[in-house]
């Protein structure tokens, strides 16, 4: 998304509340074609601050508070993206809110309300700002973390992120209630919003754009020797000993039992889909030609 929307005349950037060059992400950026990264060293006071949590970074109530105030002097259009890091083991928040928050049933649970206190607060303050009604929001996760629910624990809940697309402005188009939806989806659903092109050879054709009614969607992940592919109606895993088993999907859960005599031509379909994902992205990367 950073180079093509630097094509169309964007202001591009990366925001990372933690130290700068932790897990790489600011030599990603720049591969992405963002203009701009800002980690910990460029926020104010750095390591040094207040706002610093000790472990990773700057907690996240400060730094949204940064974030909507660099927002507000970056010329518009902006592409930004921000990579917050409260909820994340050790699971800390700042002195004055301890004990605020539920408590729950996980180390996490306390963090997930600071979280969401400073989002409110993020979006209380980014309401008032000029570029708040034409700017679309994109919330994600990049993996789970605890759960104690045991419909969560396996394969398919382990990859169960949140996902919300928000824009004040107006109401976005409507989205089927059972279309499978990842984050492979996302920059192609920003582009259908934004009205650009989908530009093929920048976009690696494992999503589509969850606004497009023609596409039913689907999932594709990996988790121990097993890729999947999951679709409304099975999920499909091609093991590394290149079986492949289908299973009858059911939100946040995959069936200990594969599905005992499936339909010969969809094991066919679904498996032939899978195997050319797997074969693409493995090849790609194999040979540093994914983009190309």
């Amino acid at each position: 998304l950073g180079e093509i929307l630097n094509r169309h005349g964007y202001t591009t950037a990366m925001y990372h509340a933690g130290t700068n060059g932790t897990m790489g992400f600011d030599m990603f950026a720049g591969i992405a074609g963002m203009q701009h990264y800002y980690g910990l060293n460029d926020y104010p006071g750095g390591a040094g601050s207040a706002d610093y949590d000790g472990h990773w970074g700057i907690f996240d109530e400060p730094y949204l508070h940064y974030f909507n105030c660099q927002l507000s002097a970056t010329k518009e259009p902006f592409f930004t993206t921000l990579f917050t890091l409260s909820a994340h083991d050790p699971f800390t928040v700042p002195a004055r809110y301890k004990g605020q928050f539920p408590g729950g049933t996980q180390p996490i649970h306390p963090t997930i309300g600071y979280a969401d206190l400073a989002l409110r607060h993020f979006f209380a303050a980014a309401r008032r700002q000029p570029w708040f009604a034409h700017t679309l929001f994109v919330l994600t996760a990049d993996h789970t973390s605890q759960s104690d629910q045991p419909s969560y624990q396996n394969p398919l809940g382990y990859h169960k992120t949140p996902l919300l697309l928000y824009r004040a402005g107006q109401p976005l188009p409507a989205v089927s209630p059972r279309r499978i939806t990842q984050q492979a989806d996302v920059p192609a659903s920003v582009l259908d919003i934004l009205g650009l092109p989908q530009e093929q050879k920048l976009l690696l054709p494992f999503g589509s754009s969850v606004f497009d009614a023609a596409s039913p969607g689907r999932a594709i992940f990996r988790d121990g020797d097993s890729y999947f592919l999951v679709h409304s109606d099975f999920v499909t895993e091609l093991t590394n000993t290149n079986q492949v088993r289908l299973y009858p999907y059911q939100p946040h859960f995959i069936p200990t039992h594969p599905v005992a005599n499936p339909d010969p031509a969809l094991v066919q379909k679904y498996s032939n889909e899978l195997r050319a994902c797997v074969q693409f992205y493995v090849n790609g990367l194999l040979d540093n030609r994914l983009y190309k």
